[in-house]
């Protein structure tokens, strides 16, 4: 048999299938974090889904309040979550990235990624501590345009991250600098896999 190659147009119909994907439930951010985009992609068992963050959008009024652990979103708005895992669609969570690709301004730059389990509700100001979280990404640290920092599963670790249905929300870190962002852009991308069918 000879080679069998992939014509233009194919990939083109894979790429918009994959962009889709957005569109599925739980993928868009919730109504106080209006600033993300949320694509999700396969390779084989794997999902592949990966967020696009800009703090510092027109219309999005994204702020961070004067103490620490609070939740990053529209102020009076709730809901202020990036997108909700679960393993069907985001598969069992075995790492997750955040990188910086512009740094925060006028609001708190030291910032974390958490996710909070079965609550779509959570706003601007509330303490994701107060709530049953699990911090992703502890920062520690001010955000600067090109540093990344990430999760993994440790060796052993059951990888049931993704099952809970669970939210992801931004957070203030150790420090706490109250505003409204003007800058700030982030992409994180979180690697998980589907259970495979029976044979």
């Amino acid at each position: 048999m000879g080679n069998r190659r992939m014509g233009r147009k194919r990939i083109q119909a894979i790429n918009k299938l994959a962009e889709n994907m957005s569109a599925i439930s739980g993928s868009k951010p919730g109504p106080g974090f209006q600033c993300a985009d949320v694509r999700r992609r396969r390779e084989g068992h794997k999902i592949i889904t990966e967020v696009a963050i800009d703090l510092g959008c027109t219309g999005s009024h994204i702020a961070s309040s004067t103490t620490d652990n609070d939740i990053i979103g529209a102020v009076g708005i709730d809901g202020a979550y990036i997108c909700q895992l679960n393993a069907e669609t985001s598969g069992y969570i075995t790492y997750v990235e955040m990188a910086c690709l512009e740094a925060p301004a006028d609001a708190e730059p030291d910032i974390d990624l958490v996710m909070i389990h079965a609550h779509a509700s959570g706003a601007m100001d509330d303490a994701h501590t107060d709530m049953e979280s699990t911090s992703l990404i502890a920062s520690n640290a001010d955000w600067t345009l090109g540093r990344v920092d990430h999760y993994a599963v440790g060796h052993g670790t059951t990888l049931d991250l993704g099952s809970e249905g669970a939210y992801l929300y931004l957070a203030n870190g150790v420090n706490a600098d109250p505003g409204t962002y003007s800058a700030g852009k982030f992409v994180i991308t979180i690697e998980g896999y589907r259970v495979n069918d029976d044979q």
